[in-house]
C-alpha cells in the first residue's frame, strides 16, 4: 500500500509540475483511508489479506477524482484567474463528470456485496472498503482539494532552475497535446475506416480465449508441501512407520528448500479406522510427511515445482501407495481437503457403484494432467469378530454389554483413576498385560464377569471369525454416492474438466445410477454465473447512473462501448502474462466495466459543456479531447501504477491477487488507449447525424410553412 502511495503522488509531480499541488493530492489520499478505516471499525473489519488487497487497489483510484478537480483548477489559473475564483469555477465544471465517474464505479460493486456462497464471503469486504475509499474522495475531491487550492496556489510556474524545468516540460506536454490533436482530427475526417480497424483489431482479438485457462483459484505458493503413504489394510503400525521414516529421509535429501519436516503415522487411540482428520487418512497404514519450505524470496522454485520434481519418489514401495502434493490451504478450507477434480457416482449396488467406479478411474487416469486418481470406497480393514453365543450367554448370566465393554478394556484399556504429583495429573490406565493379549488363544480364556458374581472364559459362550471391518458409506442428498478424484498437474482446471466431460459421455450409465462431474469445477461454474449476474447488473446500474448525469440515453451508450476494449485489454494480458481466468481474475473484470467508463465520462462531460458555450460538435470534439487529455492520462496511471505493486506482489498467498491486477492493467491501458479515439468517432458520428436529422425536420417544417403562405396568399388573392 505504502510502495503504491508513494508511486502515486511521483505521477501527480511529474504531470503537475508543482510541488504544492502534489502536496494537495498527497493529503487526499490519507484523508480518504482515514474514513475507510473509521467504516471498517464500525463494521467489525479486521486487518487481513483481504483488506490490505482492497486498500492496495483503492490507493490509485482516490485520487483520481482530485486529479480531475486540481487539473481543471490549473487550468484557470493558466488562464489568469485568481486562485479563489479558479477553485470554484474548476471544481464546479467538474463536479457532474467525478460524481458520474465515482458513482459508476461504486455501483459496480453494488451486486457483489449481496452475492452468496464463497464469492460473497471473499469478495464483500473488498467491494464495502473500496466504495467507502471511492465515496471519500469524492467529497474530499469537491471540499477539501478546491479549499487547498486556493490558499496554497498562489503561483503556478517556478521560478530559476525549476521554472526552466517546468518551460521545457511543458513543451513535452503541448507536443503530446498537438499531436493527439492531429491524430485526433485523422481519425475523426476518417470515421469509417478508424471504426473498421479498430473493431477488426478486436473481434481478431477473440481468436486469443483458446489460449486463457480456466480454473477455480489461482494455485498459492504457501511453502507446504504433503506427502502420504498408504500400505495394505492391516499393516502394522511398527512397519508402517519404518515406511514413514525413510520416506521422510529422502524427502530431506531431495529438497534443498525445505525447512521444516512432520512425520505422523498411525491412528489416535479413540480415533476409528479410516477416519478422516484434516482431510488425512488415519489407521496402523497410513503415514504423513509435512514440509514447509523456505520463503518465497529464497527459492527459484515453487512449492508446485518442487512436487513435480519429486514425483519419482511415488514408486520406490512396491505395493504402497505414495502421493507428494503441493498443499493450498485456500483450497484445502473451501473443499475440505478434496481434489479438484471429482466424479460422484449415485446409485444403491454397491458392487455395480465398485465396476463403475474402476471403469472410471482407468479412463481418468489416461487423461493428460491428471494425477493421483482414487476412489472413496476403500476395501475393509482385516479383523478378528467375537460372535458371542447370545443363548449360552444368557444362561450363564453375561449380558451383551459386559462382554463387550470387557473385551475392550483388556485389549485397547480405559482411564480408571488420576494420578496427582506437584500440581500435575497424570491418567492411569488399566489393560491387560502385554503377554497377556498377545494370542489369539489367550483371548478365549479371558475372564468375563457374570450377574451371579463368579466368571466365566469367553470360549464358553463366543467364537472368532476373520472378516473385515465396515466400509464407510456416504451419502449425498438421501443417496449412496462413491467419488472417484483426481488432482491437477501441468494443466489447468478448465481443460482438464473439459476432457473429463467428454470422458463421461463415453462412459454407459447403468440403470439407477447417475454421474456428475464435481469438487472445483463445480464450484467455478456456480461463482462464474453468479459473478457473470454481477457484471450484467452492474453494466446495467452504470447506464442509469450515466444517463442520469447526461440527461441523454444516447451518451452512456457511446461510453459503454469501451467496456469491450476493455475486455480485449484484459485478453491480452491473460496471454502475455500466462495467467488464467479465475474467481479473482474475474472480480477485475467486473472492477474495469465500473472503472474504464471513467474516462469517457469526463471526456464527453467536458465535450457537453463546450457545445453548450455554442461550439460545433467537431470543433467541441476536438477542443474537448486536447484539454481532458492530461486528466484522462493521470487518472489512468494512478489507478495502473497504484496497482503495480500488487500484480508484482511475491510473497506467501500473492497469487491470488496478482491475476485480478495484471487483468485490470491490461484493460485499462487498452481502454484508455481507445477511449481517446473511439469515444470522439462515436459521439462525433451520432451527433452529427442527430444534427442532420433536426436540420432535415426544421427544412421539411420550413418548406411546410412556405406552401402553407403560398396557400394562403392565392385564398386572398
Amino acid at each position: 500500500v505504502t510502495t503504491g502511495g508513494i508511486f502515486v503522488i511521483l505521477v501527480i509531480l511529474l504531470f503537475l509540475r508543482n510541488l504544492r499541488g502534489g502536496i494537495i493530492m498527497a493529503i487526499t489520499i490519507p484523508t480518504s483511508m482515514i474514513v475507510t478505516f473509521l467504516f471498517m471499525y464500525i463494521k467489525g473489519y479486521t486487518i487481513n489479506m483481504i483488506s490490505l488487497t482492497s486498500l492496495s487497489i483503492a490507493i490509485g483510484m482516490v485520487v483520481d477524482n482530485g486529479i480531475v478537480v486540481l487539473e481543471n483548477i490549473f487550468q484557470h489559473l493558466e488562464r489568469g484567474a485568481r486562485p479563489r475564483e479558479a477553485a470554484l469555477e474548476g471544481a464546479a465544471e467538474v463536479s457532474g463528470a467525478i460524481m458520474a465517474s465515482t458513482l459508476t464505479t461504486v455501483v459496480i460493486f453494488f451486486p457483489v456485496v449481496f452475492l452468496g456462497g464463497i464469492v460473497g464471503v471473499l469478495f464483500s469486504q473488498l467491494a464495502f472498503m473500496i466504495t467507502i475509499a471511492l465515496l471519500s474522495s469524492l467529497v474530499v475531491a469537491m471540499a477539501l482539494v478546491p479549499t487547498l487550492a486556493s490558499l496554497m496556489l498562489t503561483q503556478i510556474k517556478p521560478r530559476g532552475v525549476l521554472g526552466w524545468l517546468y518551460e521545457k516540460s511543458e513543451l513535452g506536454f503541448k507536443a503530446l497535446e498537438s499531436g493527439y490533436r492531429f491524430l485526433l482530427g485523422v481519425a475523426i475526417h476518417n470515421k469509417l475506416l478508424t471504426f473498421t480497424l479498430i473493431v477488426a483489431v478486436t473481434l481478431s482479438s477473440v481468436l486469443l480465449v483458446p489460449y486463457v485457462g480456466t480454473e477455480f483459484m489461482p494455485q498459492n505458493d504457501n511453502g507446504f508441501l504433503q506427502a502420504s503413504i498408504e500400505l495394505p489394510p492391516g499393516t502394522k503400525k511398527e512397519v508402517t512407520a519404518k515406511y514413514a521414516r525413510e520416506l521422510s529421509a529422502r524427502l530431506y535429501k531431495a529438497i534443498p528448500e525445505i525447512q521444516a519436516m512432520l512425520t505422523s503415522w498411525g491412528k489416535s487411540s479413540d480415533s476409528a479406522i479410516g477416519a478422516s482428520f484434516g482431510g488425512q487418512q488415519q489407521g496402523d497404514n497410513y503415514a504423513t510427511v509435512f514440509m514447509s519450505l523456505v520463503s518465497k524470496r529464497k527459492r527459484a522454485r515453487s512449492n508446485k515445482e518442487v512436487s513435480e520434481s519429486l514425483q519419482h519418489l511415488t514408486t520406490i514401495f512396491p505395493g504402497a501407495l505414495v502421493k507428494i502434493s503441493a498443499e493450498d490451504q485456500m483450497q484445502s478450507m473451501i473443499f475440505g481437503g478434496g481434489k479438484p477434480i471429482t466424479v460422484e457416482i449415485y446409485g444403491e449396488n454397491e458392487y455395480v457403484a465398485s465396476t463403475l467406479a474402476t471403469t472410471i478411474e482407468q479412463k481418468l487416469k489416461k487423461i493428460p494432467g491428471t494425477i493421483e486418481v482414487e476412489i472413496s470406497r476403500r476395501d475393509g480393514v482385516p479383523e478378528m469378530a467375537v460372535m458371542v453365543d447370545r443363548e449360552k450367554a444368557a444362561m450363564m448370566g453375561v449380558n451383551m454389554y459386559t462382554v463387550g465393554n470387557t473385551v475392550r478394556t483388556a485389549f485397547n484399556g480405559i482411564t480408571v483413576s488420576k494420578f496427582r504429583e506437584a500440581g500435575k495429573e497424570h491418567d492411569i490406565y488399566l489393560r491387560l498385560r502385554a503377554k497377556d493379549r498377545s494370542s489369539l488363544k489367550k483371548l478365549m480364556y479371558l475372564k468375563i464377569p457374570t450377574v451371579a458374581g463368579g466368571y466365566v472364559d469367553l470360549g464358553n459362550i463366543a467364537t472368532l471369525e476373520q472378516s473385515q471391518g465396515p466400509v464407510a458409506i456416504e451419502r449425498k442428498n438421501q443417496q449412496r454416492i462413491v467419488k472417484v478424484s483426481a488432482g491437477i498437474m501441468g494443466r489447468d482446471l478448465g481443460s482438464v474438466s473439459k476432457d473429463v466431460e467428454t470422458m463421461l459421455k463415453t462412459v454407459k450409465t447403468p440403470e439407477g445410477f447417475s454421474i456428475q462431474l464435481a469438487g472445483a469445477r463445480e464450484e467455478q461454474n456456480e461463482s462464474f454465473s453468479l459473478l457473470m449476474l454481477a457484471m450484467g447488473l452492474g453494466a446495467l446500474l452504470v447506464y442509469f447512473v450515466m444517463a442520469a448525469q447526461f440527461e441523454s440515453l444516447r451518451d452512456p451508450f457511446i461510453i459503454l462501448f469501451t467496456i469491450p476494449f476493455a475486455m480485449m485489454g484484459a485478453l491480452w494480458s491473460f496471454v502475455i502474462s500466462g495467467q488464467t481466468l479465475s474467481m479473482l481474475s474475474f472480480v477485475g473484470l467486473i472492477m474495469l466495466v465500473g472503472i474504464v467508463v471513467n474516462n469517457g465520462i469526463v471526456l464527453v462531460d467536458y465535450i457537453n459543456i463546450l457545445r453548450a458555450r455554442g461550439m460545433g460538435v467537431i470543433e467541441a470534439v476536438m477542443q474537448g479531447g486536447t484539454s481532458r487529455l492530461r486528466p484522462v492520462l493521470m487518472t489512468t496511471i494512478t489507478t495502473i501504477i497504484g496497482m503495480i505493486p500488487l500484480s508484482q506482489s511475491t510473497g506467501e498467498g500473492s497469487e491470488m491477487w496478482v491475476a485480478m491486477a495484471t487483468v485490470v492493467i491490461g484493460g485499462l491501458i487498452v481502454s484508455t488507449f481507445i477511449t481517446l479515439f473511439f469515444v470522439p468517432i462515436m459521439y462525433t458520428f451520432f451527433e452529427l447525424g442527430h444534427q442532420r436529422r433536426i436540420d432535415r425536420k426544421l427544412a421539411r417544417r420550413k418548406k411546410q410553412h412556405l406552401t402553407e403562405l403560398e396557400l394562403a396568399k392565392e385564398q386572398n388573392a
